[in-house]
């Protein structure tokens, strides 16, 4: 499955869930916007970013395709016109935009990644990814979990905690705390 598909996919169940949730009436008048957005970031949010943790190297059209259906249940869930101010109706509901969302699940798995004894299989299998990945001198056009990390953690300056990894599970000392 191409990322392409898995994004259509990922949009046609969280769009199917949000009608379904429209069909019981969350969008009336009877309900607080706030208790619809609850019921809506609980349910049709993680159907739609379900495996993003594995996505990568979104282009900026997949990354709209998601953004346009948070942006839609937003503005339905408020009773906004369409044309009303993205940013507004996000802030308002206490969203983020879902670039921040898909780069914080990343941020998670790499923190359970990190956190695994080095007996585990998939531990090691990351260890030696990251290895190849810093031996490596094509780092541009490298695709894969390792890339998008190492992208994120530079972008949010934790650059840091990927270079002092082995330091951080020798004092027993989590990464992050849960």
């Amino acid at each position: 499955m191409t990322d392409n598909d898995k994004i259509s996919g990922a949009c046609k169940k969280a769009e199917s869930s949000f009608y379904s949730l429209l069909s019981i009436n969350i969008g009336t008048f009877h309900i607080n916007p706030l208790t619809s957005a609850s019921l809506v970031s609980k349910i049709c949010i993680p159907k739609l970013l379900f495996g993003a943790e594995l996505w990568n190297n979104l282009t900026k059209s997949n990354c709209m395709q998601l953004e346009r259906f948070i942006r839609m249940a937003a503005k339905t869930i408020q009773r906004f016109p369409i044309r009303t101010r993205t940013d507004i109706c996000l802030a308002m509901l206490g969203w983020k935009r879902i670039e921040s969302e898909i780069n914080l699940k990343k941020l998670m798995f790499l923190e359970r990644l990190c956190n695994m004894p080095t007996t585990v299989l998939t531990k090691q299998i990351f260890n030696k990814r990251l290895a190849l990945f810093s031996c490596r001198t094509d780092k541009c056009i490298q695709k894969g979990f390792v890339p998008d990390i190492i992208r994120i953690l530079s972008k949010y300056k934790l650059s840091d905690f990927i270079i002092n990894i082995p330091h951080y599970h020798k004092n027993n000392v989590r990464l992050w705390k849960t």
